[in-house]
């Protein structure tokens, strides 16, 4: 009951975490269509061993699952907050010369 309570904190908490968003190359561009062959087979054999490992071991992937949040976070906010600080620093030092 425990661990429940904690993830459904966590998962509506407003803390900046990791999103699959930010591995797309472009932001047009689809998490389901895939540009390459190899992206392509991967995309249902992960799809598939997610089913299976819930089906099979419904404990075990939840609390995987959990622990995987749970480490995200201070990466989250570590990555979040030094994108935040470069972006609000890049027009500053653009002004400055040293960036061009």
């Amino acid at each position: 009951a425990a661990t429940l309570f904690v993830t459904a904190l966590l998962m509506v908490s407003s803390l900046p975490t990791l999103s699959s968003k930010m591995l797309k190359p472009e932001s047009d561009s689809s998490h389901l269509q895939s540009r390459n062959k190899m992206s392509a087979l991967l995309k249902p054999l992960m799809a598939g061993a997610v089913l299976f490992a819930v089906w099979g071991y419904p404990f075990e992937t939840f609390l995987t699952l959990v622990v995987l949040h749970a480490i995200s976070l201070p990466a989250g906010l570590v990555l979040f907050y030094g994108m935040a600080t470069a972006e609000l620093l890049a027009p500053m030092q653009t002004r400055r010369g040293k960036v061009k």
